[in-house]
């Protein structure tokens, strides 16, 4: 977790990454922008942050040593000189320039940065940023000249928040420093952001350990579980629903006690033990039988454990507990239905 609420943008620079594969250009800039403009560089920096929340942290990779990640490399020598960022910045858009390579990739504005006064625990630290806008829109420039306001037709970039954002935070850089990403929602978009272009891997922290635990036994449950035991709707359901509880109702995960309170039978609970495992060592991704539980990561999650049973086009039933209130039936004609039983209507 960090806090950027009294961070400051201290120089920006940005270069032109077109597609390589589409014959498009580089254009690198040589100089930084204006630091005098106050109103721009506030604009810039709310532009940059905004979307930014310090939840997720990740750390650069490389198979043989951290320096031969080039992003690593540049952001390493950023912080060792700042003066030196022309020169940075734009290796940093060339090697964007080289895996931007695919005739689905957008290319875009890069804005390299340099900010200060970033804290995490009261200790404070500055930080690169490296954002990339893809998306240009078309408006209407108002010009006002002694008498007559004449209109201009020109193009830009919205202020929402960057198509992509990564921030490096120059903190226990011997692990691959802290990163916080944004990247595209598109999963080719959101590969060659992370594995190809930045090299990174989720940090060993709660978050991320919560994070996987939850997506682990969603898959389980949803697609590797009902091969080996035979479940209904409202038995997937449920043990949903009983996962999402144990992480709700506790402040730190036992991948024991977890398993035995969701999935109670031995059979099913050394299936999953042994799906996660295999999980974690093919996605690559750190494996933890003891964490403490970050509840942000729980909440994040929660929204893709679904509770809702659909019956035909015409019929969602939401469930959130309880399965002895629910009975499945077939009446004499053939017909399917569910009894539901409740105490009070609210």
């Amino acid at each position: 977790m960090f806090d950027l609420s009294l961070a400051k943008l201290e120089t920006c620079i940005v270069h032109f990454v077109g597609n390589k594969h589409l014959d498009e250009s580089l254009q690198l800039s040589q100089d930084i922008i204006n630091q005098k403009d106050g109103r721009m560089m506030a604009v810039l920096q709310k532009y940059f942050l905004s979307s930014l929340k310090g939840e997720e942290t990740f750390r650069f990779k490389h198979a043989e040593s951290l320096a031969q990640n080039e992003i690593y490399h540049t952001t390493y020598s950023i912080f060792q000189n700042p003066d030196d960022m022309v020169d940075q910045s734009a290796a940093i858009a060339r090697h964007l320039f080289d895996k931007t390579d695919q005739p689905n990739l957008k290319g875009g504005y890069l804005f390299v940065c340099y900010f200060t006064s970033c804290y995490s625990e009261s200790k404070e630290m500055d930080a690169v940023g490296i954002f990339k806008c893809e998306n240009a829109e078309k408006f209407v420039k108002t010009i006002n000249e002694m008498k007559q306001i004449d209109l201009q037709l020109d193009e830009g970039f919205p202020l929402q928040k960057p198509d992509k954002s990564c921030l490096v935070l120059n903190t226990e850089a011997e692990d691959g420093f802290w990163v916080s990403i944004l990247d595209g929602n598109k999963a080719h978009e959101s590969i060659n952001w992370r594995d190809h272009f930045l090299a990174i891997k989720p940090a060993e922290d709660s978050y991320h350990f919560t994070s996987n635990v939850l997506k682990v036994t969603k898959e389980f449950v949803t697609k590797e579980m009902p091969d080996e035991f035979p479940l209904s709707k409202t038995d997937t359901i449920e043990i949903l629903n009983r996962s999402l509880t144990y992480f709700k109702e506790n402040d730190s995960f036992n991948k024991e006690a977890f398993a035995e309170s969701v999935f109670v039978d031995e059979r099913v609970i050394d299936s999953f033990k042994k799906y996660d495992e295999d999980y974690c060592k093919y996605n690559e991704i750190p494996a933890a039988d003891n964490f403490e539980i970050d509840s942000k990561a729980v909440k994040k999650q929660a929204k893709i454990f679904k509770s809702v049973l659909k019956l035909d086009k015409d019929f969602h039933i939401y469930i959130h507990g309880n399965r002895e209130k629910i009975e499945r039936g077939t009446d004499p004609d053939g017909r399917k239905y569910y009894k539901i039983y409740f105490e009070e209507e609210q």
